[in-house]
């Protein structure tokens, strides 16, 4: 097939139009920025699991102290019974008294061993509040993130789709220059999801990069400007660049 210069320029703007149009519809996949909104959304998903876990467990400590403040105040009663006894003395023999005062330092120190686990317990139950306060500023951070992404997302979508609707535009206009039968098996391939036309570079295809067969050679070599040829690899239409 040979095509006229106006054929010729016209298929050459195609091809170019066509592969920015392949070019777009990459770039309107966002892979790049759809694998960093799916790895925040790992750690936001992580981050809440582990602030679960922090709350189960928070919960459990906090129980724990609240059980712990009502023996120190079981124990606190117990030895203020014991030092009002002592302190009448009433029916207490003196052996009565010193085993009384035992018991009641016994006592006391027995209180303040389970102050003492109160104490950490307190410590423990603030020590994971702060972490669970971390934790949640963290996913708000990591949330905040995701939606700048997301507006990023899909303002990139918009100029995407403006700048494919204009190249369409052009490469439709630049169609109807093609013969009828050229034009049509270059748009089907295309619709099809295949390179309808490329430009043949040193002999070879520019779709697929193979080289020429010797037959498509001989057909092309020494053949006018604007001869198209068929790649023998992928049955794409070849014609040669200008000058």
């Amino acid at each position: 097939m040979h095509l006229t210069d106006t054929a010729h320029r016209a298929l050459l703007d195609w091809i170019d139009l066509s592969a920015r149009l392949r070019k777009n519809a990459h770039a309107a996949q966002q892979t790049e920025l759809l694998e960093q909104l799916r790895g925040l959304a790992g750690e936001h998903k992580a981050n809440a699991e582990r602030i679960a876990a922090l709350e189960a467990t928070r919960t459990a400590e906090a129980e724990r102290t609240a059980a712990l403040e009502s023996d120190v105040a079981a124990r606190s009663a117990t030895i203020e019974r014991m030092e009002a006894r002592l302190a009448s003395g009433e029916g207490l023999t003196s052996r009565d008294l010193v085993a009384l005062q035992g018991d009641i330092a016994s006592a006391k120190s027995a209180r303040e061993s389970v102050e003492e686990d109160q104490l950490t317990s307190l410590g423990t139950v603030e020590e994971q509040d702060a972490e669970i306060a971390g934790l949640r500023t963290e996913g708000a951070e990591i949330a905040a993130r995701g939606r700048d992404l997301q507006l990023e997302r899909k303002a990139r979508a918009e100029e995407l789709s403006a700048e494919a609707a204009e190249l369409e535009s052009e490469r439709a206009g630049r169609a109807e220059e093609l013969p009828d039968d050229l034009r049509q098996r270059v748009t089907a391939k295309e619709s099809a999801g295949r390179v309808g036309a490329a430009v043949l570079t040193h002999g070879a295809c520019g779709a697929c990069g193979d080289e020429l067969s010797g037959v498509a050679r001989d057909a092309i070599s020494g053949a006018e400007p604007g001869t198209v040829v068929e790649c023998d690899s992928c049955e794409t239409l070849l014609v040669a660049p200008l000058g």
